[in-house]
């Protein structure tokens, strides 16, 4: 084997085993990662409707409230309204399935 070889062979096992540690290191404090995943999901949903807000001359924090407001509303609303009834039907389904059978 060349000396090339064997650094490529080399960078490539200290890359495996620091993709491993990471990977057990994730795993081990998996939990500390939900508020992040939350919080990079509602900034996802919410940057289209400031950079929108603010493209038509509104102020960034009222940009930014405004976004807050209308998603945490829309969060609500599906938790009130619309959880209930998908909860229902699948009861149901539930119910009538061995009966189909």
């Amino acid at each position: 084997m060349s000396r090339g070889q064997g650094l490529k062979v080399q960078q490539s096992l200290v890359w495996g085993v620091g993709v491993v540690v990471l990977v057990l290191m994730a795993y081990k404090v998996r939990g500390a990662f939900v508020p992040f995943i939350v919080a990079a999901f509602i900034a996802y949903v919410i940057n289209p409707l400031v950079r929108m807000a603010e493209a038509r001359g509104a102020p960034r924090v009222a940009a930014i409230f405004t976004a807050y407001v209308l998603v945490m509303g829309g969060i609500a609303f599906g938790l009130a309204f619309v959880l209930p009834a998908l909860a229902g039907q699948f009861e149901e389904i539930a119910r009538e399935a061995p009966e189909q059978s």
